[in-house]
């Protein structure tokens, strides 16, 4: 497989995962070519020259994955360079919010080991073309996240004249106007209150900033219509941007925008998906009303303590309890609502990812490990939400599922509870178990029948 890295010149803090990075890709004996400017830095800056199968000085790839190491802005910029090549993209977040680069350096191993065994997902995600005279600086007149048309340094406001398909449809008045990819949606367009569209619907967005009038309001528009702008401005000119890259424009300069006829690939991690996104890095209903802990639960590690005032003691959250494995359970104080809530999140979670045959059992099972606060159950809602990787996670909730229909149903057999708690292999169940239990799943069978 060939790998092309791509990474901005920021991440002195960041060499050991860049390194480990490097050294993974070695492990899996990948052809790996870096971005000449990002090489030229590790070189020089963070005294790291790895070896490479070749540098990268052209839009011309010939790849199977670009990784992109930085923040969204750095992923922006390879998808320039990859343009219509059809190269799918995984974007590693070493920056601050990361929306698009939405995997953490913790899960850089897992998540390569993953994408090897082919266990990933692809988004496409539409692009925006933009067309003017003089045409825009440069080979790419494309725009993954949005084009922005914005006054430059004085006070006075610029006129965009808008049309779609070729009927009028107003004049903005203001700082500018933004037009938006569902990509882009959650980016620039959400700080001017724009709409959120997920990546599936077929729209753009056109998004005023401060307008002077108070009834103008971002309008969602299908995404095969054609825009036409015609900019004026009394400081006889203005700015262009087209994710972030800027070009200066003289007032009366018309445009046209219309969807590209490629799309750009998003590598994910199964069974990550927008949702999930929208939670995590936007903190989508996290709540100061309850506990650190609960919304952990739900939104992630993302969760700082100083995001939320109120505390609750770990003995009113048997499932959140930290134990090791073979302490004696506390006797916790179980709280009903809470708990109820957590279980229909995980019965959520476990019917959406398709872990288990059967749902109201599942919720069944998970309400008697509640009660009885078994270790390993415990051990597992723990682990999955405070640092280890989310298939560690799935695994241990496998394996209580496995476990619990060894001593319920003896008449299975082993290949059937294999399949139903979702192991691929039995293989692979057999090694977790006897990590997990000391045993071998047929010997935990024969006692049982005994």
């Amino acid at each position: 497989m060939k790998i092309g890295l791509f990474g901005n010149e920021y991440q002195i803090e960041k060499q050991k995962c860049i390194q480990a990075l490097f050294d993974k890709l070695q492990a899996l004996h990948t052809e790996i070519y870096v971005e000449r400017r990002f090489y030229n830095y590790l070189v020089r800056q963070i005294d790291a020259a790895p070896a490479v199968d070749g540098l990268i000085e052209s839009d011309q790839l010939a790849l199977d994955l670009a990784i992109s190491l930085g923040g969204d802005g750095t992923f922006l910029r390879t998808a320039a360079w990859v343009g219509r090549q059809n190269i799918p993209i995984l974007g590693i977040n070493m920056g601050r919010l990361g929306f698009l680069a939405d995997i953490n350096t913790d899960d850089i191993e897992d998540t390569l080991d993953e994408i090897f065994r082919r266990e990933y997902t692809v988004e496409k995600r539409s692009v925006l073309e933009l067309e003017s005279a003089p045409p825009f600086p440069g080979t790419y007149n494309y725009a993954l996240n949005e084009i922005a048309i914005l006054k430059r340094d004085t006070s006075s406001m610029i006129t965009i004249h808008t049309s779609l398909n070729e009927e009028f449809l107003t004049n903005y008045l203001g700082d500018g106007l933004l037009i938006a990819t569902p990509t882009g949606s959650t980016a620039y367009s959400m700080s001017v209150n724009g709409p959120i569209i997920i990546p599936e619907a077929n729209n753009f967005v056109l998004s005023p900033v401060a307008p002077h009038s108070l009834n103008v309001r971002p309008l969602v528009i299908p995404e095969d219509y054609c825009i036409r702008l015609k900019v004026e401005t009394r400081n006889n000119n203005f700015l262009v941007a087209l994710d972030g890259r800027s070009e200066i424009y003289p007032s009366g300069s018309e445009f046209f925008i219309r969807k590209a006829d490629f799309t750009i690939r998003l590598v994910k991690r199964y069974p990550q998906n927008f949702y999930e996104t929208l939670r995590k890095k936007l903190l989508w209903g996290a709540d100061v009303r309850v506990s650190k802990q609960e919304n952990r639960i739900l939104y992630g590690s993302i969760i700082k303590d100083d995001m939320l005032q109120t505390e609750l003691s770990e003995t009113e959250h048997p499932l959140l309890a930290i134990q090791p494995q073979n302490a004696e359970p506390k006797s916790p104080v179980v709280k009903e609502n809470s708990n109820n809530r957590l279980l229909q999140r995980l019965e959520d979670l476990m019917r959406t990812e398709r872990l288990f045959t059967n749902p109201s059992l599942t919720r069944k099972i998970l309400a008697e490990r509640l009660h009885t606060n078994e270790n390993y159950l415990v051990t597992a809602i723990h682990n999955g939400h405070n640092g280890q990787t989310f298939s560690d996670y799935i695994n241990s909730l496998r394996l209580a599922y496995a476990h619990h229909l060894l001593i319920t149903e003896p008449e299975l057999s082993i290949k059937e509870i294999t399949d139903a708690s979702g192991f691929p292999s039995y293989k692979y169940f057999h090694k977790l178990f006897h990590e997990e239990f000391g045993m071998p799943p047929s010997k935990c069978k024969e006692m049982t029948k005994e």
